[in-house]
């Protein structure tokens, strides 16, 4: 995992525990970001700009 998706990883993560989120699975990521699935029947996408 490079440091851009660590980095995107924490910040899902941060903003999840802000709004009470819980996040289940990465559903994809490439050169713009990342998309993660939550509980909430919803899905969160981080971008890496």
């Amino acid at each position: 995992m490079s440091n851009w998706n660590e980095n995107l990883t924490d910040r899902l993560v941060e903003y999840a525990e802000r709004h009470n989120i819980q996040l289940v699975d990465e559903l994809g990521y490439g050169y713009d970001g990342t998309v993660v699935s939550t509980t909430r029947q919803t899905a969160l996408k981080a971008l890496r700009y």
